[in-house]
């Protein structure tokens, strides 16, 4: 049963894997995706090959001792906080691998030195399981108590998932040995099953994307998008790929040369006067070729900037300041777009940079 488990898991990753290629290259939530199939694909294809030539107890370890699980957690805060086409706060997200990379090390020693492993394989069992169910706890709560944008809540539902489902096996692992070899088997049964469904959904995503472009490419439409209160956002004619690429590099230009974020009074109205291009067709660009809206197209700019600001420690200015001269028109919104796109408020990130 588990092999056939492996293999359509492993098959489905696969799968999954060329339909995202399929998809928007500049899309940072695809690129995402791409990345989390080809990580899922080689944690199956490394238990199929434990399954097949390290299924004897002695040989068990190099299954359960591989700290793939460490990793899930990352890929669900690199999900949350993709927005608009960029991965923000790399240096946080590099620091959350930080401790698959440290089991990994300690992994490859167990693998190795076989002195090592008799001495410390119980021990790395244990804390190797431990850090699991804290990460995993850490992680999910994050996810549901910071909420997620409605197009990605399918996706990120089914890692939740998988982390609360693993909580409870990982735990059971370690707490309740009197189940013996079926525990074991029991449990490993129910990861794979949990890990393949994350996969179903993955593909079920890339499929229905596909099959929405190509409906939209036939029929010269797009679909009707759901804004988060239920209602159809608009439904326009789409606009030929030809002419996004053009108002994209019009509004990239206005952006990063002119710098228009940093005008306070700026609308979506005015940006698209200022762009010589209707309103609605800056909406649709913005919509369905950046997968964003005005406010966190803008406010992103508006951030990225006053860290600049803060990180180059010129003229000392408060922090308000710097805010209203990144484009924000009060202090409350300044606090609250910058939180949420570093993770930390300006204060902290200034302490964090302060002699840098």
């Amino acid at each position: 049963m588990i092999l056939a488990i492996i293999i359509t898991g492993s098959t489905l990753s696969a799968c999954s894997l060329c339909l995202f290629f399929l998809l928007d290259s500049r899309n940072n939530f695809y690129r995402l995706c791409r990345a989390f199939l080809v990580f899922i694909l080689i944690h199956f294809l490394h238990v199929l090959v434990c399954e097949l030539f390290f299924n004897s107890p002695d040989k068990r370890y190099i299954d359960w001792a591989a700290p793939y699980a460490l990793l899930y957690g990352p890929f669900l805060f690199a999900a949350q906080h993709t927005d608009r086409g960029r991965l923000k706060n790399r240096a946080g997200l590099l620091l959350q691998i930080l401790p698959f990379l440290i089991f990994s090390v300690l992994y490859i020693l167990l693998i190795c030195l076989p002195e090592y492993r008799h001495v410390y394989l119980r021990d790395h069992k244990i804390w190797l399981f431990r850090v699991i169910k804290v990460s995993f706890l850490v992680y999910a709560f994050f996810v549901i108590f910071q909420g997620t944008k409605v197009r990605r809540l399918l996706s990120l539902f089914a890692i939740i998932l998988a982390t609360l489902s693993l909580i409870f096996i990982s735990a059971a692992q370690v707490s309740s040995p009197g189940l013996g070899p079926y525990r074991f088997l029991w449990s490993r049964i129910v990861i794979y099953l949990v890990m393949t469904g994350v996969v179903v959904v993955l593909f079920r995503h890339g499929l229905l994307t596909i099959s929405q472009h190509i409906a939209q490419k036939r029929k010269g439409e797009i679909p009707r998008q759901t804004a988060e209160n239920g209602e159809p956002a608009y439904q326009k004619s789409i606009l030929p790929e030809d002419v996004m690429e053009r108002y994209y590099e019009r509004l990239k230009d206005a952006m990063e040369t002119d710098q228009a974020f940093l005008d306070q009074e700026l609308s979506l109205e005015g940006l698209a006067s200022k762009l010589k291009m209707p309103r609605h067709h800056l909406t649709q660009l913005l919509s369905v070729y950046l997968d964003t809206n005005f406010y966190q197209f803008v406010n992103t700019y508006r951030v990225n900037y006053a860290c600049d600001l803060i990180k180059s420690g010129g003229e000392v200015k408060s922090l308000e300041d710097i805010g209203l001269q990144s484009g924000f028109n009060s202090k409350t919104s300044f606090n609250r777009y910058f939180r949420n796109q570093t993770g930390c408020t300006p204060s902290e990130f200034r302490k964090r940079h302060k002699g840098s």
